[in-house]
């Protein structure tokens, strides 16, 4: 069967998303440590990239809108990255465009909150409930967040929260669930 046939089985997806995942590891493992950080940081900027093609939101949300801002709150550990990442990308008609906020996530469709931020904690707890796609990479999980970004056997991979999503208004499709490592606070 020619690949894009392979990909729309469920044994194709399951095999197309083992095979990112190795070549991820693989690409992890062989940066030097140095360098790692930077390749962690290239890795969670291409999910936060791709999570919004398989979110659907309130469509009070999105009414008025002319872009899809995917925001980071300081410091912004991802950097050229997503912003070259997402360049000429749109979403729902929309083009995304990458915000750096610092107190208020207003217009923001995804936000990503780095461990590194000062009161991770406190921003995802503020936007709990809110039509807002809230990533982070803080450990633990925080309140209100929908997706935790970790490194497990240096792997980039994701955890969510279907209570925070449910809160949030937001729709996750079934292909975004299957692949991610957990899946906690509802019906998987």
């Amino acid at each position: 069967m020619p690949p894009h046939v392979l990909l729309h089985t469920r044994a194709g997806r399951r095999r197309a998303s083992a095979a990112i995942a190795v070549v991820a590891g693989v690409l992890l493992a062989a940066i030097p440590a140095a360098s790692r950080d930077s390749a962690e940081f290239q890795l969670k900027a291409a999910f936060l990239k791709t999570f919004p093609q398989f979110v659907t939101w309130p469509r009070a949300a999105l009414e008025g809108r002319s872009t899809f801002d995917i925001c980071v709150a300081p410091p912004d550990t991802l950097g050229p990255s997503l912003r070259e990442l997402v360049k000429g990308t749109t979403v729902g008609g929309r083009p995304v465009v990458v915000r750096l906020v610092n107190d208020s996530a207003a217009g923001c469709q995804v936000l990503f909150v780095s461990a590194l931020a000062p009161d991770a904690t406190g921003r995802l707890r503020a936007l709990a409930g809110m039509p807002v796609l809230t990533v982070t990479d803080a450990k633990p999980r925080g309140p209100g967040a929908v997706i935790q970004l970790r490194v497990v056997a240096n792997k980039v991979r994701f955890d969510v929260n279907l209570a925070a999503a449910n809160a949030a208004g937001l729709k996750l499709n079934a292909q975004l669930l299957r692949v991610a490592l957990n899946v906690t606070g509802g019906a998987e």
